[in-house]
């Protein structure tokens, strides 16, 4: 005869087994006294642990509070370093100047016709002329 392990008949108390073995086990305990026996002495524990209700208040350690405190202002002032940086940002793409274009130019000077020199008094000509 295959006796269930006591794990297997907390499973069958609890209700967690297949099918298959939920009628294995339920046929075994129709033939055999001892497992009818540790059947009772299981329901009896599982019955006394679940009389059993411990009302646990935890309060959130002082750590968690300075933490999430802190945590809090960083957020802060990370939001408003984020908020002045954009607002930086825009206000100096409005202010900027629009680009200005530079067009290389050549001027083409061409030599005059007539002298210059016929219209510069004489003793001008001679000072540069001299010197």
């Amino acid at each position: 005869m295959n006796h269930p392990d006591k794990d297997k008949i907390l499973k069958y108390v609890l209700d967690v087994l297949d099918t298959d073995e939920i009628q294995s086990v339920t046929k075994h305990l129709e033939e055999c006294e001892a497992c009818r026996s540790e059947l009772r002495k299981v329901k009896e524990e599982v019955d006394t642990i679940s009389k059993f209700d411990p009302v646990i208040e935890l309060e959130p350690s002082p750590v968690l509070k300075i933490k999430k405190s802190v945590f809090i202002r960083i957020l802060k002032v990370a939001a408003i370093l984020v908020i002045g940086f954009f607002s930086g940002y825009l206000a100096s793409e409005t202010m900027r100047s629009k680009p200005v274009n530079v067009v290389e130019q050549h001027l083409i000077v061409k030599a005059p016709e007539t002298s210059i020199i016929k219209y510069i008094p004489a003793s001008v000509v001679d000072i540069f002329v001299y010197y």
